[in-house]
Parts: C-alpha cells; sequence; structure tokens
C-alpha cells in the first residue's frame, strides 16, 4: 500500500491535501497516468480557461510565498490543459521536490517528478536545466545516487554545446559536489584488520575504558589517498563553474572548503579577495557565509586583526535570527547555565556575552580575543564543512558542530564502512565516524548514510555530550596561545577605599619566573607586568611595571599592587609577558563580590575585610593599617613546615559602648582540605602547633581559637578596627588548608566572617 496526496477539486477554499490508501499497482497507475491526460472535470464544475504561461506564473508566486499546496493546485492545472508545455511541466516538478524528503516513503512523488521531467527533457532537448533538475532529484533517490553524474555530465555537454554559460556553471557545480561528497565519504576512511568492528555502544562501557584509543591504534589500520583522485576532480569543476560564473557563492564555498581541507588558507583567501575585488557588490560579497569562511581562513595563519574583521562582516550580513543562533553562548555553558543565560533581557546577555569571553581570552594585553576568534572559526568551520543545502542543513545546527564549538577540530578522525552484521548495531548500513581528542582520551561517535555530508550521534552520545558539557562546556586545547600561558599565583583582598563607596583592591602576586626563562638562552631580560580591573567585561587597565630579570631566574618574583576602585562587583586580571621570548607569558584572574560599607549596610550588619596572610612581622605596639606595618603579603600563599605567619583584616560596623570602646570576640579555626602525605602517612594532624595565640586541636582535622578585645573605638568618620594575629602550625603535614575568622560584636550580637585558603609545602 502507498499514499497517495489527492488535490482538492479546484474552486475549492482549501488547500489541504487528502491522502487514500491504495494499492502500489493502482496508485501508480494513477499517478503516472496524471501526466499523459488530463483527469475530466466534476459534473456540476465549469472551468475558466487562464492561459498556462498565467497559471506557471501564479504557481511560482505561491511558491515563493511558501503556499506550496496551492502551487501545485496550479500548476497541475497548467500541465493537465498544457501537457506539452515543457515549461510548466518543469516547475510542477520543482514544487513536488520541494515537499520531497530523503528516503523511501516519498518514492511515488518523487517517480512523478522524474517522468514530468522526463518528458520537459523530450520536448525542449536544448535546455539542461530539466537534466539539472533530474539529476538533483537522483541525488534524493536512495540507490540511484550514481545516475546523478551521468545525467549531470549530460546537462553540462549540452549547456557548452548551446553556450549557455549559466547552466554550464551550474552542472559543472553539481559534478563537483558529487566528487566532493565522494571524497569526503573516503577521506579518514579506516580498514578494519581483524573480525571485529567498531561498536559505539562497547565504546562506552566503563569497563573498556580505552577501547577507543585501542582500536585505532591496533585494531584498524588507515587507508592511504582514498579519494584524491575525487578532491581534484571536484576541485576543478568548481573552477570551471566560477570560470564561467565568477560571481557565485553556491560555487566558491564548496571550492574553499576543498582548500581548507588541504591547508590551502592562503589560496582561499585569494579566491575570496580576487572576486570579491572584481565584484565588491556582488553575490560573493554580500554572502555572510563566504566572509565567515574568509575568516577562518585569516585565523589559521594568525591574522588576527583581518579575521577578526571578516567574521564582522559575516555576522552583520547574517539575518539577525540566524546571527543570534550562531552567536549563543548556550552550546559552550553548562546546561543550567545555558538556561539561566537564555532567560536573560537582551541588554543583560549582550553584558553577559561580553564578560564571558573577556574571562577566557588567554591574554588582554593582545589587540583581539583569540579565544572569541577560535569559536567564530569552529562555527565557520561547521558552516563551510556540514552544510549541505540538499538535505537542508545548516552545518552550525548539527550535532558535530556541537562538539566542534565545545572542543575544536578533532586531533583524529576515524570513519568506519557500513556493516551488514546484525552484532553491529549502529553500524548496520550506516558510516560510523570518531572523533577521538587524545590529550584528555575522549571520544564522541557519528554514525549517517553513505555518501551523505550528515551524520548523528550514534548510540548513547548524546548522553554522554551532555555528561561531558558538566565537566568541560567549553576547552581550547588546540589553541597554541591558551597552552603556552601559565599561571600566576595570587592573592586579592578587598579593604575599604578613603570612602565608603571605594574599595582598595590589594594583588598581590608570585609571578613564576622560574618556569618562564626555565629554558630563556638570554642571561637578562625584562617582565611586563600588567593589572587590569573593573566590572566584568569592562576592565580597564590599572597599571604596568616593567621587572628586570636577572638569569637564572628566582623560583618566583614577588610583587604587590594596591589600586582604589568603586564599591561594586570587581574582576582582576594580572597578566606577565616577556616580549623578546615565545611561551614566556603567565596571567590570574578573580572575581570579587562588591565589599559593601556603605552607612546603609554597616547600619544593619558588621562586615569584615578579606584575609590577607603575610610574611611574619614583630607584633606592633598598636595595630595600623597593612602598608605601615610593611606587610610582605604572600601571593602564591604557600608555607613551609614551622613556618610562622601574619593575618591581617579591617572590620566595620563594630559599635561602640557609652564608654567609647569596642567589645567584640574573635574565633579562629583552621581545617584541613586534603594532605599530601608523602612517603609517611603516619605524621600527626598538627604536630608541634604554635601557641602564639592560643591555638588548640578540635578533633583531628581543626584548630580553635577564642578570644575577646576591648579597645578604644576609632575617632573621625572612619570606623574601620584593623586586627592582626600571628600564626604558626609547627610541624604540621603538607596540604591545603583553610583559615576561617568570625568576628562577634558583643553589643549587637552581629557577627561576621573571612577565610582564606593556604597551602603547608614540603621543604
Amino acid at each position: 500500500m502507498v499514499h497517495v496526496t489527492i488535490l482538492p477539486a479546484r474552486g475549492t477554499r482549501s488547500y489541504l491535501p487528502k491522502v487514500l490508501r491504495l494499492p502500489n499497482a493502482i496508485a501508480l497507475g494513477l499517478l503516472l497516468g496524471a501526466v499523459a491526460a488530463p483527469p475530466a472535470a466534476l459534473p456540476g464544475q465549469s472551468r475558466l480557461r487562464i492561459p498556462t504561461a498565467e497559471l506557471v506564473r501564479e504557481g511560482r508566486a505561491k511558491a515563493e510565498l511558501g503556499d506550496t499546496a496551492a502551487a501545485l493546485e496550479l500548476l497541475e492545472r497548467a500541465t493537465d490543459q498544457s501537457p506539452r508545455d515543457a515549461d510548466a511541466l518543469y516547475w510542477r516538478s520543482l514544487v513536488m521536490l520541494r515537499t520531497t524528503e530523503l528516503g523511501l516513503g516519498d518514492s511515488m512523488r518523487r517517480r512523478l517528478a522524474s517522468k514530468l521531467l522526463d518528458r520537459a527533457a523530450d520536448l525542449d532537448p536544448d535546455n539542461p536545466r530539466y537534466l539539472l533538475a533530474l539529476g538533483r532529484l537522483r541525488l534524493r533517490t536512495p540507490l540511484r545516487r550514481v545516475e546523478a553524474e551521468r545525467i549531470f555530465r549530460k546537462a553540462l555537454a549540452i549547456a557548452e554545446r548551446t553556450g549557455d554559460t549559466a547552466h554550464v556553471a551550474e552542472a559543472s557545480r553539481e559534478l563537483g559536489e558529487v566528487k566532493r561528497r565522494r571524497y569526503l565519504t573516503g577521506r579518514d576512511r579506516r580498514m578494519y584488520t581483524g573480525p571485529n568492528v567498531f561498536d559505539p555502544l562497547q565504546a562506552r562501557e566503563r569497563s573498556r575504558m580505552h577501547y577507543t584509543r585501542e582500536f585505532i591504534e591496533q585494531l584498524s589500520i588507515p587507508i592511504s589517498n582514498v579519494g584524491d583522485v575525487d578532491r581534484i576532480e571536484a576541485e576543478e569543476y568548481f573552477r570551471r563553474a566560477l570560470r564561467a560564473r565568477p560571481d557565485d557563492p553556491a560555487s566558491v564555498l564548496p571550492l574553499l572548503d576543498l582548500l581548507y581541507d588541504q591547508r590551502r588558507y592562503d589560496e582561499m583567501l585569494a579566491l575570496i579577495r580576487g572576486t570579491i575585488t572584481g565584484r565588491p557588490a556582488g553575490a560573493v560579497a554580500a554572502s555572510p557565509r563566504v566572509h565567515l569562511a574568509e575568516g577562518l581562513a585569516a585565523f589559521r595563519l594568525q591574522r588576527l586583526a583581518d579575521a577578526e574583521a571578516a567574521f564582522n562582516r559575516g555576522i552583520a550580513l547574517m539575518l539577525p535570527g540566524d546571527r543570534d543562533e550562531l552567536l549563543n553562548l548556550g552550546r559552550i555553558l553548562r546546561r543550567g547555565d545555558s538556561v539561566r543565560v537564555a532567560g536573560l533581557a537582551d541588554d543583560v546577555r549582550a553584558r553577559t556575552d561580553s564578560a564571558y569571553w573577556e574571562a577566557n581570552d588567554p591574554l588582554l594585553a593582545t589587540p583581539e580575543n583569540e579565544a572569541r576568534l577560535e569559536f567564530l572559526s569552529r562555527m565557520a568551520y561547521a558552516d563551510l564543512h556540514f552544510t549541505d543545502e540538499d538535505m537542508r542543513q545548516a552545518g552550525w545546527r548539527t550535532d558535530r558542530a556541537m562538539i566542534l564549538a565545545r572542543y575544536g577540530e578533532p586531533p583524529v578522525v576515524a570513519t568506519f564502512s557500513p556493516q551488514v552484521n546484525a552484532d553491529a548495531r549502529d553500524a548496520i548500513g550506516r558510516v560510523i565516524t570518531v572523533w577521538y581528542y587524545p590529550r584528555p582520551e575522549v571520544e564522541f561517535v557519528f554514525s549517517g548514510p553513505p555518501a551523505f555530508n550528515y551524520a548523528s550521534f550514534a548510540g548513547n552520545y548524546r548522553d554522554y555530550a551532555e555528561e561531558r558539557r558538566e565537566i568541560a562546556p567549553f576547552g581550547l586545547e588546540n589553541l597554541p596561545l591558551a597552552l603556552r600561558v601559565d599561571t600566576i599565583p595570587v592573592q586579592v583582598a578587598r579593604f575599604r577605599g578613603t570612602t565608603p563607596r571605594e574599595t582598595e583592591l590589594v594583588v598581590a602576586s608570585a609571578v613564576p619566573a622560574g618556569t618562564l626563562y626555565a629554558d630563556a638562552p638570554v642571561d637578562r631580560s625584562s617582565l611586563q607586568l600588567s593589572l587590569r580591573a573593573g566590572p566584568a567585561g569592562a576592565m580597564r587597565l590599572q597599571r604596568t611595571d616593567t621587572i628586570a630579570v636577572q638569569l637564572p631566574a628566582p623560583r618566583a618574583l614577588s610583587r604587590t599592587v594596591a589600586i582604589p576602585m568603586r564599591a561594586d562587583d570587581v574582576r582582576a586580571r594580572l597578566e606577565a609577558i616577556d616580549p623578546s621570548l615565545d611561551g614566556a607569558v603567565a596571567r590570574a584572574q578573580v572575581d570579587l563580590p562588591a565589599l559593601r560599607t556603605d552607612s546603609t549596610t554597616l547600619a544593619r550588619a558588621l562586615v569584615s575585610s578579606d584575609l590577607l596572610i603575610a610574611r611574619r612581622i614583630p607584633s606592633p605596639p598598636r595595630v595600623v593599617r597593612w602598608p605601615q606595618l610593611r606587610l610582605e603579603p604572600l601571593g602564591d600563599l604557600r608555607l613551609a613546615q614551622r613556618d610562622t605567619f601574619s593575618v591581617y583584616w579591617e572590620l566595620y560596623g563594630l559599635q561602640p559602648g557609652a564608654n567609647g570602646r569596642l567589645e567584640y570576640e574573635l574565633q579562629v579555626s583552621v581545617t584541613i582540605l586534603s594532605l599530601d602525605r608523602g612517603p609517611d602517612p603516619i605524621i600527626r594532624f598538627f604536630g608541634g602547633v604554635s601557641d602564639l595565640v592560643g591555638l588548640s586541636p578540635v578533633g583531628d582535622d581543626r584548630l580553635s581559637m577564642r578570644f575577646t578585645r576591648d579597645e578604644a573605638a576609632p575617632t573621625g568618620p572612619d570606623d574601620r578596627q584593623p586586627e592582626l594575629i600571628t600564626l604558626g602550625l609547627g610541624t604540621s603535614p603538607a596540604g591545603r588548608y583553610r583559615l576561617t575568622v568570625t568576628v562577634t560584636d558583643r553589643r549587637t550580637a552581629r557577627t561576621a566572617t573571612s577565610q582564606r585558603d593556604f597551602a603547608i609545602v614540603r621543604p
């Protein structure tokens, strides 16, 4: 049984088709007979004859508006009254194909369209457009795609004989696409070396952690030079199409894809710019996809300014909906963050995007944001490589584009031929494509029909992609600059500035000079430090400094900088660069909530600054602010065993009594976060604890002390109360620790808590 679409009688107001179930032979006879003889008018119906050309014109107009049912009714009427009108037959077949999907379900519709085109070609044998449409129809027909190449060759021969340059370009392009698809199908192909076939479901079993790596390395071998002839012929066909019609994006884009595949980036730029230069207002210049490809090529050549300009041109030319979807951060965020971002207002989302890319920029000292350019290059590659007009598929909406956007182009790609073995499950009749990322040893597997540029997640890899997204939503392992950037340990603290509406931001750093200059072929150099700070997405350069370095460099260079900021949420970025040495770059970035010390806040709360851990200083007779104490903050927050250290912080909002004095209680505790037990795991926690301030063990993982203060209240408008204590943990084992200080105002019972993590390291 088959489904046959019967259009309603002309003159009715409904264009909804009716579907009847008929035996295959009867249905086929009805469909094929509809071409040879027009159906008789129903009793009581009259038919006003409209010129066939007018019916075709109206049908095409309806099709352009998306009203396919109405278009088909008009075009069927045109072929009924003029069965030898090739133009009517042609347009009716095209509109029918608009509603035809790939697969066996629409075989009857494709068969009728094929018969219409055959008749049109017989009536007008010197017009290649019928053969071109018939060839495209064959591409939609399973098991008959091989015929398409023969039909396109015939169309090309007719176009060349008649001097029809437009159809020469079209036929050459279609032949190029046939060859390109064949090349892509064979590229990265591997052959099994034994009876086992790659099984996507086994690859995800926990008991087979290295299944993919071992299969690629041990159970398969690459097939060399597969499809190279097809690639060369495809390139020549596309160039032939461009010679006939130079300003055709449909021929430029697949040629760019082939050039990119061969890493011929300079040729990509030459092709694009040569075409646009000759026709600055032409179709290629107006194509956003071409400009995205231009940005992709420029970025791979490390021409970052050119890449950014090209990407911006392409994005500006896109339709608003497509632009928003292409730039949507949701695909590279964790699911929860993606949902929250999607619910933001447009202006807030724009600020969020800016803050995100600022945070991911490897170096703010460079004028371009390499992380954003890498993301755009991934989306441009997905658009260039995976877009398929026949499948109505936008490349950046595919499953492969999802993984590409998050992790970049896979270092290892392996494709395996379709199988007939029923045990192969997802491999039955489908090409299996494996994307393998060796660095984290992660793979994603896709499957798709042979000879099509289409694939979706195989097995349970869609679920796995979501799991992996929560662990690593966005990676830059393929960005060389990101891999070269080292980390600067920093300790950042916030204190109230000269006014309650101002914050003093203190950044103490330990620049890893020993690592940056480990292999430097010089005996002296200079390191440039820059500090940027401000609201997320709008940081500004606050300070620059140059440090002379004498080699061999010390393990770390300590620097402390204090800058005034507005009392808002703040992001700070410290960068160290030696421009004379490749790879001598490091950075640190922190995000901090605002420190509120305004009168409204202090009227209802006690506020504590951040804790500042520093090298031990002698106890002063009177505690003053940290600069006057000459504190040396520890940028790396690393202490050796038996070290003692000083802790400084400030309190705001303590309420004096009638006697003008402050009474408050301090509770100080140190908690073990993790231990580096080393070769001797039987070390007693907190061994030989120093009792400089009365610390005592509490259980196995915590030290605590509690004591009170009775101090004269500060005079004048500044109510800050500076605090300083000295601690020592004796022979406590190496590991990570957390210092917590809780202050309670005994007059108001208000409390404030601050914490700071630090490490004790082995000698």
